[in-house]
């Protein structure tokens, strides 16, 4: 028994490679015995290949030695200033760490203030997260030496977020009415009069991981005005400050604030829990 054996001899007039850019051109004809064009696609898939360059960057250790080393040199700076006028104080811990929309953050801010004498007072605060530009804070507080009972609120524009290689950037604004002694009244007096604070607080800020922990220091120089008995000032002070992660939903806080122009000099702590 013999068995069949079937031979096929291919006419090879034209060779070409079938591609995806140019299908016009990539058809190939192969002639099967003189019998119908047999046509065969050959399809070429690119290969990618990519490369990541190695950037050298400082390391950890190095980042967070300069970090430090900063925040304890503006920190010594601001400190050598903290004698300059007295009059109003624009806490800014409110603002820079963005709460995000249908969150919340409630925290507690002890304070000790270095001009007209000097005292100590507690503030607690409420911020709710609005929208992807918006957070409200709102602050009750209360204390002894030039400012006691004080209440207030403010609204962030947090325009560039904390991302990235993007440091986070951004402006709040706020309104505060704050109980102070009446200008000129005698000493043995305890007299005190309302006075109202509005301000424009620009913020830059950066989260730098530390290992287990994370800080994200702060930078600020609010403006804007008092008024007291009918009488505006122009206000302004510089504030620098950071974020210290304890916990996923828990963040500690610390701030110094110098006068420039008509403001209290303080250092500020505080603890802060967001949900």
């Amino acid at each position: 028994m013999k068995s069949a054996r079937n031979e096929l001899s291919f006419d090879l007039t034209q060779v070409r490679v079938f591609s995806h850019s140019a299908p016009e051109a990539s058809r190939s004809f192969l002639k099967n015995n003189g019998t119908a064009p047999l046509e065969i696609q050959i399809e070429r898939t690119p290969l990618l290949m990519t490369r990541t360059a190695r950037v050298p960057t400082p390391s950890t250790s190095h980042l967070r030695l300069h970090l430090m080393t900063f925040f304890t040199v503006g920190v010594v700076y601001l400190c050598a200033l903290a004698a300059l006028s007295p009059e109003g104080r624009a806490s800014v811990s409110a603002y820079p760490h963005f709460v995000e929309p249908g969150r919340f953050a409630i925290g507690v801010e002890p304070e000790l203030t270095f001009s007209e004498g000097g005292g100590a007072s507690l503030t607690a605060r409420y911020s709710q997260g609005l929208t992807e530009l918006n957070h409200l804070a709102v602050m009750i507080g209360t204390g002894d030496g030039p400012q006691q009972f004080r209440v207030g609120s403010g609204l962030s524009f947090d325009f560039f977020p904390d991302q990235n290689q993007q440091p986070g950037v951004g402006v709040a604004v706020q309104g505060m009415l704050i109980q102070v002694p009446t200008p000129g009244r005698a000493e043995e007096s305890s007299s005190r009069s309302a006075r109202g604070e509005f301000l424009a607080i620009p913020y830059v800020h950066k989260t730098v991981p530390t290992g287990k922990y994370e800080m994200e220091p702060y930078f600020s120089m609010p403006i804007g005005f008092s008024v007291l008995e009918g009488k505006a000032q122009l206000q302004s002070s510089i504030v620098l400050g950071s974020y210290f992660r304890i916990l996923e939903s828990l963040r500690s806080s610390f701030e110094l604030g110098v006068a420039i122009n008509h403001a209290n000099s303080y250092f500020s702590g505080g603890l802060t829990y967001y949900h």
